[in-house]
Parts: C-alpha cells; structure tokens; sequence
C-alpha cells in the first residue's frame, strides 16, 4: 500500500505530538526481551525436545502445535476486539498486558518442565493455554507501540527499536545454554530448555512492570460496540490491509518452515552437529546488525518499496542455503549470515504498514480499531 498522506494520518492521531524520548521508547520495547525468549524455544528447541525426551511422536507434535496456532486464527480477532473496547484508568492495552503475565509464567513451567510420562493431552491443553497468554500479550503490546505515535518515520523506530529488543532476547536464550554445556553433564538437552525458561520467568514481570510504570498511553477514540460479523466484514473491504496481509501471510509460512526445520536440517542434512546453536546466532546476529541500516533506508524509499525489496533478497538467499555441501562450516556460515540480514527488518516494516492503515480506517471510519487490525 502505498504511504498514506500524512495530513490524515496527523488527523487520525488527532493531533501534532512531540517526538517520544529514546527512553520512552526503549522502555515500551523491553517486554519484547523475554517474549522472543520464549518465542524461540516454543518454535525450535520444544518440538525436538518432547520427540527426543518425553517419547512422543514427532507426527503428534507437529499436530498439536498445528492445532494450537490455528486455534489463534479463531481467538486473536476476539481478543483484538477486546483489546479495543474495554478501557481503564490505565488505557486501553497496559492492563491486558499485565494480565497475561501469570497465564504465561504458569505455561512456561509446564511445558519447559514436564512431568515424567507427559501425554499428548497434556501438551495440548499447556501449548493452547500458553498461545493464549502469548497472544493476549502480543496484541496489546503491538496495539499500544502503533499508537504511541501517529508519524510515519517516527513509527518505524518505535518498531524498529521493538524488534532489537526481540532478537536480543532470541541472542540471550541462544547464549545460556552454552553454559549448561560447560557445567553440567547429565540430563542436558533438558537442563538447556529450562534455562531458557527460567529468564523467561524472571525477566518477563519486570520488563512489563518497567514498561507499563514508564510509558503512558496516548489517548485514543473508543470505538462503538460492534459485532464480530460487522468487524470481519470491514477487514475484508480494507484493501491496502488485505495487501499487507497477504505478503505477511507468504513471510509467516516462509518463517514457520524454516524455523521449525532449522535444527532438524543442521544436524540431520548438513551434519553441522553442536554447530547448529552457532549458526542460529549468526543468522539472528545479522538480522539485529542490520535494522538500523535498514530504518535509514527507509527514510529514502516508501515503506513498501523497502519491504519488497528486503524480500527479494531474502528469497534470493534462501537458494545458496539448500546447495550446501554437508558439513562444509565456514561456507553454511556466511550462508546463514546472508540470509539472517532480512529476517528481522521485513516483520517490523509490516507492523508500522499496518499501523499507517489503522490510521487509514480511522479516517474513514472514526474509530480506532488498532487492536484488531493487529490481531487480524
């Protein structure tokens, strides 16, 4: 979509604001820390964890974490509507952010801990119950970063700065287990996950707790009540979202499949063994090394052209990746460098797309309806 005039969007924010301090900024982001860090693990390290320790199937797990994700396509447009319509002495998303961090803390342990002679039931009900708490979380924080600013520029900071904190967290997780190596001999695959866990658990309410104290909310128009049909039907006729949604589907299948296969291809096809923890490091490593570059570039292009242009390059990448000869280290490493450059930058750019096109519908609309189009 192409960027929307700024007079409106100025209108739809309703009114010219001072620019937000860096710090305001780096606070509203450090929630982002703990959530990559548990974001991680759930993607690539639990799903080879419970086929190799707990004795299920690598086909049930695979089912209940397909079942689980698209149990979100039914809930996080219900939660989105939610987000939008109850509103405290606290606004609009700070309060359902705080919510979520019990219902997450108590997922984390159950499933980064499980019992001896875990059963698929019991997955279920934890990964349901997490992606729950996840989502709850997810949308409320990227609801109040869109409307922490309503300028263009300004916007791809704010997501820009979120997304550092999110692989900074994905660089931390990657980093602890390399002391479980080194201290502990028994039992390590499993020490390795609940380590991931327990900075999960620890830094996740102090991160909320410092951004929800540190950084208010920008007041907003409430939208009027209205039924989930009439919500789903003015999605449909939003045409630069249904634009954005289509790319961020395509990247959302792209990522899926490469992030659930990762450790699976190292080991298995590359038989790049105990390097494959490195080679994800990289890969994430030059994706956080690259926003700012990428947030200057975009200053000069449209936000669309940059984000068309970062997925040319990502899927030029990819190529490189499945000629590689087995066990060839430094040539997968600069492999997985190259293609790290984009994995970072093209997901941020869409949500300060989608952030333009809520102030869009505002426009059109007058309502503010950020928390589900970020659901959506």
């Amino acid at each position: 979509p192409n960027r929307i005039r700024e007079d409106e969007m100025s209108e739809a924010s309703g009114a010219i604001q001072a620019p937000l301090s860096k710090g305001k900024i780096v606070a509203y982001s450090l929630p982002s820390i703990p959530m990559a860090a548990v974001g991680l693990p759930l993607l690539v390290h639990i799903p080879p964890f419970y086929v190799s320790q707990t004795g299920l199937s690598l086909e049930l797990v695979g089912f209940l974490f397909m079942i689980a994700r698209f149990w979100d396509v039914f809930t996080d447009p219900v939660l989105g509507i939610l987000s939008d319509r109850f509103e405290t002495r606290w606004g609009r998303r700070r309060h359902w952010m705080v919510a979520s961090v019990p219902l997450l803390m108590i997922s984390v342990y159950m499933l980064f801990w499980p019992p001896v002679g875990v059963t698929g039931l019991y997955m279920a009900f934890w990964l349901f119950a997490l992606y729950a708490g996840w989502t709850l979380l997810t949308i409320s924080h990227s609801s109040w970063g869109a409307e922490l600013t309503g300028d263009y520029h300004e916007r791809n900071k704010v997501q820009g700065t979120r997304e550092i904190a999110g692989v900074a967290g994905v660089i931390i997780v990657l980093v602890l287990p390399i002391f479980i190596d080194f201290f502990v001999e028994e039992n390590i695959e499993a020490k390795r996950i609940q380590i991931m866990g327990l900075f999960m658990m620890v830094f996740l309410p102090i991160a909320i707790w410092f951004a929800v104290t540190r950084v208010g909310e920008r007041p907003t128009p409430r939208p009027s009540h209205i039924t989930f049909r009439t919500a789903m039907e003015a999605l449909v006729k939003n045409k630069p979202l249904r634009i954005i949604l289509a790319a961020d589907i395509l990247l959302g299948i792209s990522f899926g499949m490469h992030s659930g296969t990762f450790l699976f291809l190292c080991v298995h096809v590359l038989h790049l063994g105990n390097m494959s923890g490195i080679f994800l490091l990289c890969y994430v490593g030059s994706g956080i090394a690259f926003i700012p570059i990428v947030l200057r570039i975009s200053l000069r292009w449209d936000k669309h052209k940059t984000a068309s242009n970062l997925m040319l390059l990502g899927a030029a990448s990819v190529v490189p990746i499945l000629l590689l000869p087995p066990g060839n280290v430094p040539l997968a490493m600069i492999c997985f460098t190259i293609f790290g450059i984009t994995s970072s930058s093209s997901s941020f750019i869409f949500r300060s797309m989608v952030a333009d096109v809520a102030d869009q519908d505002a426009v059109e609309t007058g309502q503010q309806r950020t928390g589900l189009f970020y659901s959506v």
